[in-house]
């Protein structure tokens, strides 16, 4: 952006005359013969240059200069736009993964809860095979649960750790 910033301003500057200022001082003994002694002498040159037949040209330069550079203020916008969003849809997934561990982890020591129970129960004879099966695949399912949780937690972390371009760190 700044290299096309300063492209403009360059081909803007091809619009303005240039000042040249050239000065000389010579200490010469220029014919020997003739006359056998040293000269000073000196001279200031002031010109100022201006290209009119070149304007056309420069105009388009000038244009397409700016063109570009709107071009890439438009691809910047567009990038920052859409690295913002990718950032924030990642973090909302990531706090949305937390929940879940959270979630997870409690619906997880309630079936414990509940496969311990049913299994006492069926010792005493208070529950059926059937009761305690049963149990077992909600124990099973809680597991299940969990991890697909905490894998989605660290797939959450690592999505938003390229998003943003760094590392947050995080249990994995």
């Amino acid at each position: 952006l700044k290299a096309l910033e300063k492209s403009v301003s360059v081909t803007k500057a091809q619009w303005l005359p240039n000042l040249v200022l050239v000065g000389n001082y010579n200490y010469k003994k220029p014919n020997r013969e003739n006359e056998n002694r040293w000269y000073k002498s000196w001279d200031v040159t002031l010109a100022l240059q201006m290209n009119i037949w070149d304007w056309g040209s420069v105009h388009y330069q000038t244009s397409q200069a700016e063109h570009r550079l709107r071009q890439m203020r438009r691809t910047y916008d567009q990038l920052k736009d859409g690295i913002t969003l990718e950032v924030t849809q990642a973090y909302l997934s990531l706090k949305e993964a937390q929940e879940r561990v959270s979630a997870s982890k409690e619906n997880l020591a309630q079936a414990e809860e509940n496969y311990r129970v049913t299994k006492e129960k069926f010792k005493q004879g208070m529950a059926t095979n059937t009761d305690v099966l049963d149990a077992n695949a909600m124990l099973t399912r809680a597991k299940v649960e969990r991890i697909q949780a905490l894998a989605d937690y660290n797939l959450a972390i690592a999505k938003l750790e390229r998003a943003m371009g760094t590392s947050i760190g995080g249990t994995r």
